[in-house]
């Protein structure tokens, strides 16, 4: 494996290393390292960044020796040799010393034990046992606000999957794509396998590690306190073709595999891992024009009905049509018979998941020989013949192509958006928009991927019931000053959107990323001369306080959201 380079900015000190390991499995663990050390920071109260390391390494040790199994050795070796190798470097006063000064506020555990840390993971969550401490202020001072920047301007990741669009965000950028590759998604946040890079002057740091330095003062006390982190990952997505077929699990399942994955020492970049992180994935996207979509399963009555007129069975004659081979009309019946079970819909599916490579490849054969006629006898559906015809165009082998066919068919306008609850099977099939979601990288597919799928574990996911997800419209919400806001029950994100011409409106959530997508936009705080312009496709970091964006424009403000339930899937 060829080395990978990393920065590591901690504890005011700033180096990078190179290690044969995949980058991304590097980036997660500097991130999993900077929430243990804040967590030590607010257990303990420690300051100095020598103790909160030293402290913060006893304790990882603690987590793997309390974790470990016979073959667990060389963990446990490898995180004693980085502290002893820590404990070398000091003089032999403080080494002597250094544990027992900074071991004060874990005296009180039973029995002399150490206690466990909080379970924290790149994906945020937080569990564990030992004994709770006092709570500690976490952010600055107020006398030492001064030291910290209301906002940042973003350098943000590109992510080139093959299914992106060449143009749409580049050209919202202004920057040429002379490489005609596809640009799929812009990541906002502090996702370890995309994190936004702060500007600040002449230099650039990671988002992650300018939160960390502060983060009662960047993410205010409750998000800081909910969370322990920026809780929602913000995508600018071009789609040219349809995304995979997938699901995300809802918190109790992502936790639940997360470890047993761990317990299997399935390393986190393995391409069979299914669960990277402990958090879910709801997700909400806003259409930037026209955007297709599949979500949802349709009534299983509508589903039979679709199945019956794409095998052919309704025309009434033998010249009209095209005939599916024996294997595939089988598959069509078991399909339809499956669904009038009390299991219909997930045994429909799991047919479908199981179903043989030569009937997939009838399929796709049959699939765009018979969509002109289809759409041309039953033109009410012309939607769906397409869809099913352009999958098999693209995936001609995949069970997928019927998708159209038992998911709801989503069309979203300019400004319309859809909500995902975690356990809802969904594909983007095409357009451009924003996506705002939980902080989370845990994806179950279910077909037009070459990527992993796991057939077995998407299916104890999913929800299995009829439901069409609402195109969602922004609405006034009083006290927002000119934003919209769309309508959701989620704790991790809200979205909203105005449009203002030459004027000046507050950013209504905190903390914020702020996204403009048309003209030009002045950020600016009250009683600061400091400020930076945001042309389309730019964005920010603004954290708690009053920040004002001013011109003629359009944006979005991404932030937390309300402490409320996920709406009830039926």
């Amino acid at each position: 494996m060829a080395k990978s380079d990393l920065r590591i900015d901690v504890l005011g000190t700033s180096f990078s290393i190179s290690a044969d390991e995949d980058q991304t499995y590097l980036e997660s663990l500097l991130s999993y390292y900077r929430i243990k050390i804040e967590n030590t920071r607010k257990k303990t109260g420690l300051q100095d960044p020598l103790k909160l390391a030293l402290v913060t390494g006893f304790l990882l040790c603690d987590e793997v020796q309390k974790g470990k199994s016979a073959e667990d050795d060389e963990a446990e070796r490898l995180a004693l040799d980085l502290i002893s190798r820590i404990d070398a470097a000091l003089p032999a006063e403080e080494a002597d010393t250094a544990f027992s000064r900074a071991a004060g506020p874990f005296d009180a555990a039973p029995g002399g034990a150490f206690p466990g840390a909080e379970n924290a993971s790149p994906g945020g969550s937080t569990g564990g046992t030992g004994p709770s401490l006092p709570p500690v202020p976490c952010g600055p001072a107020p006398a030492d606000r001064r030291r910290y920047r209301p906002f940042f301007k973003l350098e943000n990741t590109i992510k080139h999957y093959a299914w992106g669009s060449v143009q749409r965000i580049p050209r919202l950028l202004n920057r040429a794509n002379a490489a005609a590759e596809p640009w799929a998604e812009l990541w906002m946040g502090v996702h370890p396998a995309g994190p936004s890079r702060v500007v600040d002057g002449a230099q650039t740091r990671p988002l992650d590690a300018v939160i960390a330095e502060a983060p009662g003062f960047y993410l205010g006390e409750r998000v800081e306190r909910t969370f322990g982190g920026l809780p929602f990952l913000f995508k600018l997505l071009a789609a040219e073709r349809p995304l995979s077929i997938q699901a995300h699990p809802d918190l109790a399942a992502a936790r639940a595999g997360f470890e047993r994955e761990s317990r299997a020492g399935i390393p986190l970049e393995n391409a069979a891992r299914n669960y990277r992180d402990r958090n879910h994935k709801p997700e909400l996207l806003c259409a930037m024009g026209d955007f297709r979509a599949l979500a949802g399963f349709r009534e299983r009555n509508d589903i039979i009905h679709l199945l019956g007129l794409f095998g052919g069975e309704e025309f009434t004659s033998d010249e009209r049509g095209v005939k599916p081979s024996p294997l595939l009309k089988a598959a069509f019946e078991n399909i339809k018979t499956a669904l009038l079970g009390d299991d219909g819909l997930k045994d429909m599916l799991a047919l479908l998941l199981g179903m043989e490579k030569e009937t997939r490849r009838d399929l796709g054969v049959y699939t765009l020989a018979q969509a002109p006629q289809l759409e041309e006898a039953w033109s009410e559906y012309r939607e769906e013949w397409r869809a099913a015809a352009r999958i098999a165009e693209l995936y001609p082998e995949d069970a997928g192509i019927l998708a159209p066919l038992y998911l709801n068919l989503i069309r979203l306008k300019s400004g319309e958006a859809i909500f995902l609850p975690p356990g809802m099977l969904h594909a983007y099939l095409e357009g451009f928009g924003v996506e705002l979601q939980a902080n989370s990288d845990n994806v179950l597919r279910g077909g037009l991927t070459s990527k992993h799928v796991d057939t077995e574990e998407l299916l104890s996911i999913l929800r299995f019931a009829p439901y069409r997800p609402a195109a969602l419209q922004a609405a006034a919400r009083s006290g927002a000053d000119n934003w919209y806001f769309y309508p959701l029950s989620c704790r991790e994100f809200s979205l909203s959107i105005t449009q203002c011409r030459n004027a000046s409106v507050r950013v209504p959530v905190y903390p914020a990323i702020v996204l403009v997508t048309q003209g030009e936009a002045r950020l600016s705080v009250s009683g600061s001369t400091d400020d930076v312009v945001l042309s389309p496709g730019e964005s920010a970091f603004v954290a708690p306080g009053e920040a004002y964006l001013s011109g003629a424009f359009t944006a979005f403000a991404a932030g937390p959201g309300e402490v409320l339930p996920f709406p009830a899937l039926p």
